[in-house]
Protein backbone atom coordinates (compact mmCIF):
# COMPACT_ATOMS: atom_id res chain seq x y z
CA UNK A 1 0.00 0.00 0.00
CA UNK A 2 2.79 2.42 0.90
CA UNK A 3 4.80 1.44 -2.18
CA UNK A 4 1.77 2.17 -4.41
CA UNK A 5 1.32 5.60 -2.84
CA UNK A 6 5.02 6.38 -3.31
CA UNK A 7 4.88 5.31 -6.97
CA UNK A 8 1.78 7.44 -7.57
CA UNK A 9 3.50 10.45 -5.89
CA UNK A 10 0.66 10.70 -3.38
CA UNK A 11 3.21 10.47 -0.59
CA UNK A 12 6.92 11.14 -0.48
CA UNK A 13 9.68 10.39 2.00
CA UNK A 14 10.18 13.16 4.54
CA UNK A 15 13.54 14.81 5.06
CA UNK A 16 12.29 16.82 8.03
CA UNK A 17 13.91 16.43 11.42
CA UNK A 18 10.38 16.61 12.85
CA UNK A 19 8.97 13.67 10.92
CA UNK A 20 7.40 10.73 12.73
CA UNK A 21 7.36 7.06 11.79
CA UNK A 22 3.94 5.68 10.89
CA UNK A 23 2.57 2.21 11.54
CA UNK A 24 -0.33 0.96 9.42
CA UNK A 25 -2.88 -0.99 11.46
CA UNK A 26 -5.44 -3.29 9.87
CA UNK A 27 -8.96 -2.40 11.12
CA UNK A 28 -11.84 -4.85 11.64
CA UNK A 29 -13.74 -3.49 8.63
CA UNK A 30 -10.80 -4.32 6.32
CA UNK A 31 -9.47 -0.78 5.95
CA UNK A 32 -6.15 0.57 7.20
CA UNK A 33 -5.49 3.13 9.91
CA UNK A 34 -2.30 5.19 10.08
CA UNK A 35 -0.85 5.49 13.59
CA UNK A 36 2.01 8.03 13.80
CA UNK A 37 4.51 7.64 16.64
CA UNK A 38 5.14 11.12 18.08
CA UNK A 39 7.18 10.03 21.11
CA UNK A 40 10.51 11.38 19.79
CA UNK A 41 8.95 14.70 18.74
CA UNK A 42 7.32 15.06 22.16
CA UNK A 43 10.74 14.63 23.82
CA UNK A 44 12.20 17.68 22.04
CA UNK A 45 9.07 19.86 22.23
CA UNK A 46 9.37 22.83 24.58
CA UNK A 47 6.59 22.79 27.14
CA UNK A 48 4.36 25.84 27.72
CA UNK A 49 6.23 28.46 29.73
CA UNK A 50 3.09 30.55 30.24
CA UNK A 51 0.08 28.25 30.69
CA UNK A 52 -3.36 29.53 29.70
CA UNK A 53 -5.37 30.72 32.67
CA UNK A 54 -8.88 29.51 33.30
CA UNK A 55 -11.87 31.78 32.73
CA UNK A 56 -12.58 31.65 36.47
CA UNK A 57 -9.27 33.39 37.22
CA UNK A 58 -10.10 36.16 34.75
CA UNK A 59 -13.57 36.61 36.22
CA UNK A 60 -12.13 36.75 39.76
CA UNK A 61 -9.98 39.72 38.68
CA UNK A 62 -13.13 41.52 37.51
CA UNK A 63 -15.16 40.79 40.64
CA UNK A 64 -17.19 43.78 41.78
CA UNK A 65 -17.04 45.54 38.41
CA UNK A 66 -20.31 46.58 36.83
CA UNK A 67 -19.23 46.85 33.20
CA UNK A 68 -16.57 44.93 31.37
CA UNK A 69 -15.89 43.87 27.81
CA UNK A 70 -14.12 41.11 26.00
CA UNK A 71 -11.12 43.43 25.89
CA UNK A 72 -10.82 43.21 29.67
CA UNK A 73 -10.56 39.44 29.47
CA UNK A 74 -8.20 39.65 26.50
CA UNK A 75 -5.80 41.99 28.32
CA UNK A 76 -5.70 39.49 31.18
CA UNK A 77 -4.84 36.74 28.73
CA UNK A 78 -1.94 38.60 27.13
Amino acid sequence: MVAKKLEASITQPSQSSFSAPVVLVHKKDGSWHMCPNYMEINKITIKDIYPIHSINEFLDELQGEIYFTKLDLRSGYY
